[in-house]
């Protein structure tokens, strides 16, 4: 489905409602994330376990900078 029509039509289903949400990418890849970031989710999951140990701890760090940046905790 993809991110952008998952955010839209969860977005959609949600504003229809009386109920306060948050829509959440879980376990994203790099691409996935900024996606997400730029669409608007209210909270983004990053998963770098394909990358080796290091690469994932620089990924991550770099993400929750950038999602920092736009209020994403």
């Amino acid at each position: 489905m993809g991110v952008r029509k998952a955010f839209e039509m969860t977005k959609r289903v949600a504003e229809e409602s009386n109920a306060h949400f948050v829509i959440h990418l879980d376990h994203g890849s790099w691409d996935e994330c900024l996606e997400g970031i730029r669409l608007g989710l209210n909270s983004i999951m990053y998963d770098g376990a394909h990358l080796f140990v290091e690469d994932n701890i620089k990924t991550t760090r770099r993400i929750v900078e950038i999602a920092h940046a736009f209020g994403i905790p």
